[in-house]
């Protein structure tokens, strides 16, 4: 489950230009504020516990961030659970100041957390809070559209030209240590995606100093343990309708001790990636293709293996 796919599932539906499944409903009555309408600025000056090696970063460069693609078509069983339930948890567009609209939802995910859990690591609450505001949107003529009052699935085949998004995911469980005794812990996550200045919109058709942070905090037994990523696009990132990747542009990112930038060269020409750690340690090469690297430790990336890891770091042990 990554809390990406969740944050992008609607919008880039929308951008694609193809409507969404039919939302039910008897679930449209949508809150008017939420929590994650709340998020501001992430604060990132909190130190990590993880760091990253070569192969890890690189790994993280091959995230749906750096590629410009719809990922409703990608979608692990457990992320298209969470999309449908809040699809959903949607309510109607909801107008805003000027003419812009928002969409708000709320849900309890925690059916969908669950999926594929391992026995020693028990979810008893997984809450989703969505905002998508400051929207604007184009027919197929490049007319605004009137949003208000719509469902996704009303306002039919529109173009999304600007937004923001926030989202704020809690996660409460407990994971099972070799002694048999329960863990308490919260998986954190906090998403805020606008302009470089808090809630300023991003410009989708050319991504000019748009940000992204992710804000990923593990408490256990008192200990926390951080994942922090922070992109910001610059030099006018074009988005490509129907390639691979962006069409032009650069990302510079920071993501927990490392940070580096990603270069576009073209819709289907794999970017050129360089990051330097902040031990000193450096890697280049194409996203998704070849690299140098110093070592060779395999990236975990489901939710189990995240919680192990981050647990490890905080110093538990658990069953296996």
């Amino acid at each position: 489950m990554t809390t990406k796919a969740v944050g992008l599932i609607f919008l880039a539906v929308l951008l694609s230009g193809c409507p969404l499944d039919e939302k039910d409903n008897t679930d449209s009555s949508a809150p008017k504020t939420n929590r994650a309408e709340s998020v501001r600025d992430i604060n990132f000056n909190v130190s990590s516990t993880i760091s990253f090696n070569a192969i890890e970063i690189s790994k993280e460069l091959e995230s749906g961030l750096f590629h410009y693609q719809n990922p409703k078509n990608n979608l692990s069983k457990e992320s298209k659970c969470i999309a449908d339930k809040m699809i959903k948890a949607q309510g109607d567009f909801v107008k805003e100041d000027g003419s812009t609209y928002a969409l708000l939802a709320d849900a309890d995910i925690t059916s969908c957390v669950n999926m594929g859990t391992p026995d020693h690591i028990v979810i008893t609450e997984a809450l989703l809070s969505s905002y998508d505001g400051r929207i604007r949107a184009v027919d197929e003529f490049f007319s605004e559209v009137d949003l208000e009052g719509k469902s996704i699935d009303q306002a039919g085949r529109v173009r999304v030209t600007q937004h923001i998004r926030k989202s704020d995911m809690r996660i409460k469980g407990y994971l099972i240590a070799r002694d048999n005794s329960r863990v308490e812990f919260t998986r954190y996550h906090l998403l805020l995606d606008s302009g470089q200045q808090p809630d300023s919109v991003c410009l989708l058709d050319e991504l000019d100093n748009c940000k992204n942070q992710f804000l990923d905090v593990f408490y256990g037994n008192g200990n926390h343990v951080v994942y922090s990523r922070e992109i910001i696009s610059s030099n006018i990132v074009r988005p490509s309708f129907g390639g691979k990747f962006y069409e032009s542009g650069t990302k510079r990112f920071r993501i927990n001790n490392w940070e580096g930038e990603v270069v576009y060269m073209g819709a289907d020409v794999a970017p050129d990636f360089s990051a330097t750690s902040d031990y000193g340690s450096a890697i280049a090469g194409e996203v998704g293709g070849d690299y140098k690297v110093v070592d060779a430790e395999v990236k975990t990336t489901s939710l189990a293996e995240s919680i192990d890891k981050m647990a490890a770091a905080a110093g538990i042990r658990v069953k296996f």
